[in-house]
């Protein structure tokens, strides 16, 4: 699930290279995804907000056990269990992402999904870690929770 991946990118303090390239990979097959479903069905256009909106819990339940486990993996093995409430007090309760953000694909404007869209703080990881150079747009921009602290320690 494109989201789930998001948020694995932009809060996985953990995340190797290999990690980020395979989560990248991934979520630009979910575009494709939705962007086949887009030309199957023009009418799905509308419901992308909506269809987020309810894809979203989910999204952050499976995000949340599954940073559970990269930290409890980093920190020597311990249980995952530990982990869970710290980092589901730390990810968002409503999607922080934009529908453009996570479908990068209208139909009316695109030949096909785009692999250059991506929120802000997810660009910001790609750049600094991939070496890549997406935008990233004015007044887009939020800063990820270890940028606001000064560094990239602490958990998850």
């Amino acid at each position: 699930m494109a989201l789930t991946h998001l948020l694995l990118v932009e809060h996985c303090k953990t995340a190797t290279k290999g990690n980020l390239k395979h989560w990248r990979v991934e979520i630009l097959a979910f575009r494709d995804d939705m962007g086949a479903a887009v030309d199957d069905a023009h009418v799905l256009l509308g419901e992308y907000d909506r269809n987020i909106a309810k894809a979203w819990k989910s999204a952050r339940r499976e995000a949340v056990q599954r940073l559970a486990e990269y930290s409890a993996q980093a920190a020597g093995g311990h249980s995952a269990k530990r982990y869970r409430r710290i980092i589901r007090a730390q990810l968002p309760e409503d999607c922080p992402y934009l529908v453009e953000h996570v479908a990068a694909y209208d139909p009316r404007q695109d030949k096909e999904p785009r692999d250059d869209i991506w929120p802000p703080g997810v660009a910001r990881v790609f750049n600094r870690i991939l070496g890549t150079d997406y935008e990233i747009l004015p007044g887009s921009d939020r800063r990820l929770p270890w940028e606001r602290q000064g560094s990239r320690g602490g958990s998850v």
